[in-house]
């Protein structure tokens, strides 16, 4: 009975001291908030009176809702808002076509640029308003500043409307930071509201009734209709691949780059799509999704003839067991770019921890006479990227090894000499000073007489329309992450059937 009694006793003296902090609600997880901000009830308060009708656009886009003042996942205006707003979430809700339309101004807000035509594309997915969230989390992964956004908001004839919330900085200023510099920093409201300035530009409303004689059919995504929105206002538009009986020969057939085929890593908000595929390419078979199966898409219309596919000009099969980061998609990093003779391009593998055993592999269109050595020019190591200091060059006639040094001077290693239908480079060998960062490669792999090229073919889907007139749309990617100094294409090497 003591012994009951003790423990009892210590029961009630300690359990209380525990509970408290639980009752004071001092206990939180990393991101946890007790309410939401002030200023976003009157962002949704704002909209409701000013956009009843009239979508608003939520950038920039975020994939957990990650905010300076706590982490919330789904966004604030879901349990706020009395009126319709959009974004672009990390998860495909909603149609196809939605989220590619929606990728489309992501990716073109990163440009920090103009954007032709921005404001005539959104009006016609029913959006007038453009709200920029500044209270995002800067440190996330794969956040983009805010600046970057409004500039290309402002150049592409956006006016800001309103401030809301506290005056803040773009960005978290660093412990001990000199007065000098902290002056450096914009200072900027937590949400900013943008709308078109240019009095050409209608308001949109829920919906619009337009001629069908008007109509414009486009081959490709709708993402195909940005950079065109301005020339095509006040046409309706359709994808060959839908239904849409009684239209008959439309006005206007337009033909886009947009809809690749190409592999998609939903998890992600930017640096989410591969290198365009050729028919029939697969994953590579180390990459971190789905390796060696088809790429995955969201595809507003199913069928290979509606997408934009590559063509290889210079070889028959460029290939290799991953490429980029294995977190990332980084097409700058396409194997095809490692025998394009453009060294400021390159193949760099995407493995997660080791480069070694990544491998480079090319099929000639016939039999190539291998020479004895080849040049090649490492990607320089720099501190941070791993480097290859040891590779095997295999063929047909049998394999070589030689060893390289990391400073990323071109240098000759050793082949196996003799007619061969293909070649295979690996990376036997490798210094790796931070591990899934950034991968090892080859800028330029000069095999004699080879130059390959990435083409990419535009959909053949609407080559039996009859139009009166046709337009064709072509647009180059941007690369959001700065991970490499040369873009994901050099030029627009595209082939258009006349």
């Amino acid at each position: 009975p003591g012994a009951r009694t003790a423990a009892l006793l210590a029961a009630v003296l300690v359990l209380p001291g525990l509970a408290w902090p639980y009752v004071g609600g001092k206990v939180l997880g990393p991101g946890s908030f007790q309410e939401i901000p002030a200023y976003w009830r009157a962002t949704a308060d704002w909209l409701e009176r000013n956009s009843p009708d009239a979508r608003a656009l939520v950038v920039p886009a975020t994939a957990h809702g990650i905010h300076t003042w706590g982490s919330t996942i789904d966004q604030p205006l879901d349990v706020v808002a009395g009126s319709p707003w959009a974004q672009r979430d990390y998860v495909p809700f909603g149609t196809p076509g939605n989220r590619r339309a929606l990728d489309a101004v992501e990716q073109a807000l990163l440009t920090g640029g103009e954007v032709p035509g921005l404001a005539d594309y959104l009006g016609r997915a029913g959006v007038h308003y453009v709200v920029v969230r500044n209270d995002l989390d800067p440190d996330q992964l794969g956040q983009v500043p805010t600046a970057t956004v409004k500039r290309a908001l402002e150049q592409s004839g956006y006016e800001r409307v309103e401030g809301l919330g506290p005056v803040t900085t773009g960005g978290v200023i660093a412990p001990d930071t000199p007065l000098q510099v902290e002056g450096l920093y914009p200072r900027q409201r937590a949400v900013e509201i943008y709308r078109p300035a240019g009095a050409e530009v209608s308001r949109p409303g829920r919906a619009e009734l337009l001629p069908v004689a008007d109509t414009a059919v486009v081959s490709g995504g709708p993402e195909s209709l940005l950079p065109l929105a301005e020339e095509l206002r006040g046409r309706p538009a359709v994808l060959t691949g839908d239904a849409h009986p009684g239209l008959g020969a439309p006005a206007v057939r337009v033909t886009g780059d947009g809809l690749r085929r190409a592999d998609t890593r939903f998890g992600l908000v930017n640096s989410n799509t591969s290198y365009t595929y050729t028919p029939g390419e697969r994953n590579a078979p180390d990459a971190a999704q789905d390796p060696g199966e088809s790429p995955r898409q969201i595809l507003p219309v199913e069928g290979e003839e509606h997408q934009t596919v590559a063509e290889l000009r210079g070889a028959r099969e460029v290939s290799a067991s991953s490429y980029g980061n294995w977190l990332f998609h980084l097409p700058q990093y396409d194997p095809v770019h490692a025998f394009d003779g453009d060294p400021a391009t390159g193949w760099a593998e995407g493995a997660e921890d080791s480069p070694d055993g990544q491998w480079l592999r090319i099929a000639f269109d016939g039999r190539y006479d291998m020479p004895d050595t080849v040049r090649v020019t490492p990607l320089p190591q720099n501190g941070v990227r791993a480097a290859p200091t040891e590779v095997r060059v295999e063929t047909e006639n049998g394999s070589a090894t030689s060893f390289l040094r990391v400073d990323g001077e071109r240098e000759r290693i050793d082949a196996p000499a003799g007619p061969t239908r293909w070649m295979k480079l690996t990376i036997t060998g490798s210094t790796v000073p931070r591990p899934g960062v950034t991968g090892a490669g080859f800028s330029e792999v000069e095999l004699p007489g080879v130059q390959v090229t990435r083409l990419l073919r535009l959909p053949e889907d609407g080559e039996d329309t009859a139009a009166a007139a046709r337009i064709v749309s072509l647009h180059r990617a941007a690369d959001p992450t700065g991970l490499s100094l040369a873009s994901s294409e050099s030029g627009l090497r595209r082939i258009v059937d006349a």
